[in-house]
């Protein structure tokens, strides 16, 4: 629930918002009036907008720009070409943040830090600098207040989500889970610990590669500082402004694409944000950076994914339509659904491979689960936008770059490794020995097996026995009840009796013989209760 700022600069910015919304024609968030912009305008308008708001909306923008399950794909797009470039904050800031943090002198860790950034973002800002060891270091410090200051615009893009979904007409959009969905990736950015853990993962992961993790300073991190090695080397965003020989240009795209397949195939883990600003040139391959935003795959989503691509290369409609049941984009019950797929798949049947068009395939397959409320698992969606973005990068490098052509290779080494007679030996190896452990078990299974069963029928001998005396016991209690009330009715009668005829020495007969025979059952149950 949205809460009303209390302090004068929350007010502010609320305000500030509210002024570029309407300034933008967007009064419709506020007013319930729909826009004037031209449909075909609108992801422009969005985008400068949120370029014009800035902080929090421009981070929102970003993550907004991954996830084509939640918006349209032309404001995906648009979206994209968003840059975080925020106002550095003072030296004078980072000195302070720093010291508190470590609770140290920077000049007792630092022989030099400099001043001026060499990236300002949103949340933090790099500087680079030296320790006193001698290794050069990129040290990223978090905005201060960045926590409260996020909290607020949360707040404020929560209110304005649940003003948009009431909004009556088709929804386009669930607003509120778009915010819920920021709010998840932020609450994980800000603390810094989060990236740390991912960038040592990446850096186990590329040990002995050419290609170049920043290695992390752990004992110099907080979760407002990140302290990282300093990368030598060329933005992408740089390089793609110079002339380079065609080949040149080939071979990098080819490079940073198999990086990319081997974190999707092999590793399981990764960069989710390939764009040319988080990928450097190096002397010898390339090195990533920005380890923010990173996705997951399972080996079952894996070992389908690489079906997958089999089936497309085969051009296997129905096998490919299974490889997505299997990673959860289709409902196996759902018929209708499955025939839908396979109309957007057949037009690719018996086309070269380099025709298929991956990112309309993908875009079209995430219409058909959201039109049939098919939740696509968060990474798959986030893999799938990743991919769209590392052709996008590499084709801004190397314009010929086909995307099915090129993973080919990759592919096929991939197969030959999941099924070459090494492995197949390997694994064939690690089942004789787990069945080896299983034989070796099997005796002292048996005999547990046996002495268990043996053991739950003496209990249940036992049991029985117990039961059989219980069922006695209470036969005899029901029994002797039986005959305490039989007494007592026999006694009472001798009393209602004592006074009637026939009676001898004044007393009734039928009196007399209801007490004797009262007195011989009591007599007859303590003897019973003392054998």
């Amino acid at each position: 629930m949205f809460r009303i700022p209390e302090k004068i600069k929350e007010l502010k910015r609320f305000k500030q918002v509210a002024q570029v919304l309407i300034k933008n024609e967007m009064g419709f968030v506020l007013t319930s009036m729909r826009p004037k912009n031209d449909k075909e305008t609108e992801p422009v308008v969005i985008r400068e907008m949120i370029e014009e708001l800035g902080g929090s909306f421009v981070k929102l923008g970003q993550i907004l720009s991954l996830r084509p399950d939640l918006i349209p794909s032309k404001y995906c797009d648009e979206l994209s070409k968003l840059q975080d470039h925020v106002k550095p904050f003072p030296y004078s800031q980072v000195k302070k943040i720093m010291e508190k943090e470590s609770g140290k002198k920077i000049s007792s860790v630092f022989s030099k830090i400099n001043s001026v950034p060499e990236a300002s973002a949103s949340i933090g800002q790099v500087h680079k600098g030296i320790l006193k060891t001698g290794e050069k270091v990129a040290i990223k410090v978090q905005r201060p207040e960045i926590q409260e200051l996020l909290s607020t615009d949360i707040d404020m893009m929560m209110f304005l989500a649940n003003l948009i979904d009431k909004i009556p007409g088709k929804k386009v959009i669930n607003a509120v889970e778009i915010i819920e969905a920021f709010k998840e990736y932020t609450e994980k950015e800000i603390k810094y610990e989060n990236e740390l853990l991912s960038i040592k993962k990446f850096y186990e992961n590329f040990q002995n590669t050419k290609t170049k993790i920043p290695l992390p300073y752990e004992y110099l991190s907080t979760d407002k500082v990140l302290v990282m090695e300093f990368v030598e080397g060329k933005k992408l965003t740089e390089y793609l402004k110079q002339k380079r020989p065609e080949e040149e240009k080939k071979l990098l795209a080819r490079d940073i694409f198999n990086v990319f397949l081997k974190q999707i195939f092999v590793d399981g883990y990764f960069h989710a944000d390939p764009h040319p600003g988080n990928i450097l040139k190096t002397s010898d391959g390339i090195a990533l950076l920005d380890f923010g935003i990173v996705g997951e795959i399972t080996p079952e989503m894996k070992a389908a994914l690489l079906n997958l691509f089999i089936a497309l290369y085969s051009q296997d409609i129905d096998k490919a339509a299974d490889c997505m049941t299997a990673l959860h984009i289709i409902n196996e019950a759902n018929t209708e659904m499955k025939n839908e797929i396979r109309q957007v798949l057949s037009p690719y049947y018996g086309v070269p491979t380099s025709k298929i068009d991956v990112p309309k395939l993908f875009i079209q397959t995430l219409k058909i689960a959201k039109r049939n409320d098919i939740t696509v698992p968060k990474d798959l969606v986030i893999l799938g936008k990743t991919v769209l973005t590392l052709e996008s990068t590499c084709a801004k490098i190397s314009p010929n770059f086909n995307f099915v052509e090129e993973s080919k290779p990759f592919i096929t080494r991939m197969l030959i490794h999941e099924y070459s007679p090494k492995k197949t030996i390997a694994q064939n190896i690690q089942y004789l020995k787990k069945a080896k452990n299983i034989f070796e078990k099997l005796p002292d299974a048996i005999e547990t097996y046996f002495n268990n069963n043996a053991q739950q029928n003496k209990n249940m001998e036992e049991l029985s026995k117990h039961v059989q005396e219980l069922e006695g016991r209470l036969e005899t209690i029901t029994e002797r009840a039986f005959v305490i009330i039989l007494t007592v009715i026999i006694i009472i009668t001798g009393f209602l009796l004592i006074d009637k005829t026939p009676q001898v020495e004044g007393m009734s007969i039928f009196s007399v013989i209801s007490f004797l025979l009262g007195l011989a059952l009591i007599y007859s149950q303590i003897k019973k209760a003392l054998r």
